[in-house]
C-alpha cells in the first residue's frame, strides 16, 4: 500500500529470494512479474487558469501533468511555471512546465493522491523575444530571471544573429 509499481515488484522479489534462491541470479529458472488489475481511482480538483476547470475522476496513477492534460491545459492567462498541488491544505509542490516542456525533464511532475488540488495560477510577467533567434515568441519570466534566460529558453540565436548588436525595449514599471 502506497507505493509504485516498481517499488512494489523490489519489495515482492526480495521477499521470494529468500525462497526462490535462483530469482535473482544470472540466470534464473525462476521469473518473477506483476502488474495492476483494477486500479482504482481518485478525484482530484483542477483549478485557477485552466481551459475547463472542476473536478477529475483520475487513475490513482495519475500526476499533475494528467490532471493538467484532462483540464485542457492553462488558459490562455495561465501560468505555465506557477502550478501548485494542495494536499489536505498544505502547498505539496510547485510545477514548472518550462524544465518539461524545454528539456523533456519530468522530474517536477508529481504523483496525485485523491483530494489533492492542481491550482494554475494567472501569469505574472511576459517578455517578447523576435528578431534572429531560434524561438522568436512570448515567454514567461520569473522575477530573478535575465535576458540570457529569455535567449536560452527561445533557442538561442540563429545562425544569422549579429550578437554584437542586440536592443532591449521595456515597458512597465522595473
Amino acid at each position: 500500500n502506497g507505493l509504485n509499481v516498481q517499488q512494489a515488484e523490489a519489495k515482492i522479489r526480495n521477499e521470494f529470494s529468500s525462497i526462490y534462491s535462483d530469482l535473482d541470479s544470472s540466470a534464473p529458472g525462476t521469473f518473477l512479474a506483476i502488474s495492476v488489475g483494477n486500479v482504482r481511482t481518485i478525484k482530484v480538483n483542477v483549478m485557477g487558469e485552466v481551459s475547463t476547470p472542476g473536478t477529475y475522476t483520475l487513475s490513482s496513477f495519475a500526476s499533475a501533468f494528467h490532471a493538467l492534460y484532462v483540464s485542457g491545459g492553462p488558459s490562455r492567462i495561465g501560468s505555465l511555471r506557477n502550478i501548485r498541488i494542495f494536499r489536505a491544505g498544505r502547498n505539496v509542490a510547485t510545477v514548472d512546465l518550462y524544465e518539461y516542456l524545454m528539456k523533456g525533464n519530468n522530474t517536477q511532475d508529481i504523483n496525485l493522491h485523491g483530494g489533492d488540488i492542481v491550482m494554475v495560477e494567472p501569469y505574472s510577467t511576459l517578455a517578447q523575444i523576435t528578431g534572429e533567434i531560434r524561438r522568436p515568441m512570448w515567454y514567461e519570466m520569473r522575477e530573478d530571471e535575465t535576458l540570457e534566460d529569455l535567449i536560452r529558453f527561445a533557442g538561442g540565436f540563429s545562425g544569422n544573429a549579429y550578437r554584437d548588436n542586440v536592443t532591449l525595449h521595456r515597458k512597465g514599471a522595473k
